[in-house]
């Protein structure tokens, strides 16, 4: 009778999972599935997109990342929607909201935006890879203590095709793709004798991209490795301009992308094995 039960305990898990996962794909990600699983660390990355300038999606953006209960956040376009101009005290509130008491935002000293994390483990260091005035392109790499273990995290946000202000034609997009090469190889290059990495970010490039196509020679990509690399992650077209990136000595337990009305991206959930 003991093995009969467990038996139909898992035959009735089996078909839930089935069944939540079809709903999920019907409903194009906008269902929220919990499945439990025993990966060591669950990393969020969103696009915040300036939080639409409203502390309406602030505090969506926050109440999100406390419900999934996240080891590590990494944001793009993070900065100010309140408190001109102090980013210090945004960056410290916004760790408060979250539950993440460490925490690094350092954005050009002349702009309010850039790349953000928050995290439940020791900060060791921050380096900053690049960024520019005026623009929310950035990447940091920050060396973080998980239990002993050093985990660097790069989190970026590559050149974007900003067409209002340089142009739609060919010669525009050639100069972002060059820029976006350019600063993918400074990344690699700083990464490059580090062991357990990970890359992660908005990378305004699409799957099988040059710039893709360059970091995935190095990294893997969880979406894809997990199946899910069909999946877009740009609200507004059809496409995946989002990854997290791992090194070949982390393993993933999970990747998903979620949709959350609080932004134009959706929110990568990815679950590693350190």
């Amino acid at each position: 009778m003991v093995h009969a039960s467990r038996y139909q305990y898992q035959s009735h898990r089996s078909l839930t999972f089935v069944c939540l996962l079809l709903a999920y794909v019907f409903l194009g990600g906008k269902m929220d599935i919990q499945i439990s699983d025993h990966s060591d660390l669950h990393i969020v990355s969103i696009n915040v997109a300036q939080f639409g300038n409203d502390t309406i999606h602030a505090r969506g953006i926050a109440a999100l990342i406390k419900g999934l209960n996240p080891d590590i956040v990494v944001l793009q376009e993070f900065g100010l929607y309140y408190k001109w101009p102090n980013t210090a005290v945004v960056a410290a509130q916004f760790s408060k909201k979250i539950g993440l008491s460490e925490y690094h935002f350092e954005p050009h000293k002349d702009n309010i935006f850039g790349t953000a994390i928050f995290a439940k483990f020791p900060i060791r260091e921050s380096e900053l890879v690049y960024n520019q005035i005026s623009q929310t392109s950035e990447g940091w790499i920050h060396h973080l203590d998980i239990n002993g273990t050093s985990l660097f995290v790069a989190n970026v946000q590559l050149e974007s095709y900003n067409f209002q202000n340089v142009g739609s034609d060919v010669l525009a997009m050639t100069m972002v793709q060059k820029r976006q090469l350019n600063q993918v190889k400074m990344l690699l290059k700083r990464l490059s004798d580090k062991h357990k990495s990970i890359i992660v970010g908005d990378f305004n490039a699409i799957p099988y991209s040059k710039i893709y196509n360059v970091t995935a020679r190095e990294y893997e990509d969880s979406m894809a490795e997990m199946g899910n690399g069909w999946q877009s992650t740009y609200v507004k077209l059809p496409i995946r301009i989002d990854y997290l990136f791992h090194s070949k000595d982390i393993k993933v337990g999970r990747a998903d992308a979620l949709y959350t009305e609080h932004s134009d991206h959706k929110v990568l959930s990815v679950h590693i094995d350190l």
